[in-house]
């Protein structure tokens, strides 16, 4: 009985301390897929559930690769950030690419990580390609994130970037 208090006692210890007061589970990763840990409504299942993700180490591959009810999400969060950015700041965004500089312009190099090193090059970038960014008057923010997209993705040295 004692063995098993131990041990019990050792694998709450391993559990985060910030994951108890989140109310969120254990996120993903091997307790999605074990039933009896996958409700997640009780203190014990979160408990159990939080061991069972960090004995098995799986969350780090699992995030990585998309499984085990984990998503690779973060490049669609930095996607989406940028396009909910470009459509609220449209105006003025173009605005600072037709100037190839401006606090709204940084703010997008930020948001789609442009590294520090290479935000000058992506300002003049996007001003000298302003007429494929903005084809119309009627260009839409998604059509300009899409060829701004499609354009990074053509040039030697900020290839790299992803939107």
């Amino acid at each position: 009985m004692f063995k098993k208090l131990v041990f019990v006692a050792m694998a709450a210890s391993i559990i985060p301390v910030s994951s108890l007061f989140a109310d969120t589970g254990a996120g993903c990763g091997l307790s999605t897929v074990v039933p009896w840990v996958n409700e997640n409504k009780t203190v014990l299942q979160k408990l159990l559930a939080g061991t069972t993700n960090g004995i098995s180490g799986n969350q780090s591959f699992a995030i990585t690769t998309g499984t085990l009810g984990c998503t690779n999400e973060g490049f669609v969060k930095n996607e989406e950030k940028a396009r909910m950015f470009v459509a609220s700041n449209f105006d003025s965004l173009k605005t600072d690419i037709a100037q190839g500089q401006g606090e709204f312009l940084s703010t997008l190099a930020q948001i789609i990580e442009v590294p520090a090193s290479q935000q000058q090059e992506f300002y003049s970038f996007t001003q000298s390609h302003y007429t494929q960014l903005f084809q119309s008057a009627q260009t839409s923010p998604q059509e300009m994130i899409s060829q701004l997209s499609s354009q990074l993705r053509t040039h030697q040295s900020l290839n790299s970037i992803v939107m």
